[in-house]
């Protein structure tokens, strides 16, 4: 990966760096910055369901994006 975030093998950029972090019902999440005024979230589909096959066309994780601004997620779901 080079300093301008551009991999020198394949036409793919870095769009930012994702932390693991639990979740309060003990789960796992990744987030992290999109921008000074955006952030990424990305959570596990509790709809999906490994034993059912009508599941198996549901994604395995969900991706959100919010406002950093902690007044604009006042209202967000609790992750």
């Amino acid at each position: 990966m080079s300093e301008n975030g551009k991999s020198e093998n394949s036409k793919m950029v870095l769009l930012t760096g994702l932390w693991k972090s639990q979740t309060k019902d003990g789960g796992y999440m990744l987030s992290g910055n999109l921008s000074k005024t955006s952030r990424i979230v990305v959570l596990v589909n509790k709809q999906k369901h490994k034993d059912k096959p009508e599941d198996a066309k549901k994604p395995d994780y969900l991706v959100f994006t919010a406002s950093n601004d902690p007044k604009q997620n006042s209202s967000d779901p609790e992750f």
